[in-house]
């Protein structure tokens, strides 16, 4: 369930040398090289999805998206940036960061609606490496349950590419996202509905493209369009309907 608007943002606040020239755009769309100017995005969103329980949802929320010298906010994800470099056309960039999740089964409904899958929200900390160059933008992620919900851990990796056309900026983007046995127990299944296996661990891969439009130095257009694919052993959880799921969402954003 998507609580924030991208799936990684960054910039370096380290950078003193560089040839690249970022754009608040870029941090928005989680291509950002350079930290150059501080950027506060505040957005209204609606979100379309079609999950791996075979339900569709729709959502609306607000959102702010902002980068100010070593913390960022990305949604519900706060974080740090505390080293990075740039030399010619290559960077990196590593940060640290706590993410709220929301628990699964808030979504749910029809024929789970009259069974006890209560359970608390989580907690994330994690750390994040980044580096790319004009080839396209990698980013490493390995986050842990803090709040001691579910005691599950993910990695994940993802890579995109940014493509600038006047006002309009198009990033595609490939990733895989891998879940302990717990973290996909949380995601995926529940003990009183238990009906196939243990649970188990296993890959989720995703790809997608992300669009924003600047119609003026203040207002911009943000579209997310997003495909999701389980592993074999994810599938076979006893609350996953379909090894597919989708998302879109859509929003305007007001840069302060």
């Amino acid at each position: 369930m998507k609580t924030a608007i991208p799936l990684f943002i960054g910039a370096s606040v380290f950078f003193s040398h560089t040839s690249f020239s970022q754009t608040c755009e870029q941090v928005l769309a989680g291509t950002a090289k350079d930290y150059t100017a501080p950027c506060i995005y505040l957005g209204a969103y609606a979100e379309l999805q079609n999950n791996y329980y075979k339900q569709s949802n729709s959502e609306y929320f607000p959102a702010i998206t902002a980068l100010w010298r070593y913390v960022y906010i990305d949604g519900s994800e706060l974080g740090m940036y505390f080293a990075g470099d740039s030399k010619d056309d290559v960077y990196w960039y590593s940060s640290l960061h706590l993410a709220y999740e929301e628990a699964p089964y808030k979504h749910l409904k029809s024929e789970y609606s009259d069974k006890k899958l209560n359970q608390d929200d989580a907690t994330m900390a994690g750390f994040g490496f980044a580096f790319g160059s004009n080839w396209g933008h990698v980013v490493l992620r390995s986050q842990s349950d803090l709040s001691d919900t579910y005691n599950g851990h993910e990695i994940s990796l993802n890579y995109r590419y940014l493509w600038q056309y006047k006002n309009l900026q198009t990033t595609p983007f490939v990733g895989t996202r891998y879940l302990d046995n717990n973290k996909a127990e949380y995601l995926l299944s529940h003990p009183s509905l238990i009906n196939r296996d243990t649970p188990k661990s296993g890959a989720e891969f995703l790809t997608g493209v992300n669009f924003i439009y600047n119609i003026s130095a203040h207002w911009s257009l943000y579209q997310l369009s997003e495909y999701q694919h389980l592993s074999d052993d994810l599938s076979q959880m006893s609350l996953v309907k379909s090894k597919q799921a989708w998302s879109a969402l859509f929003g305007i954003n007001y840069l302060f």
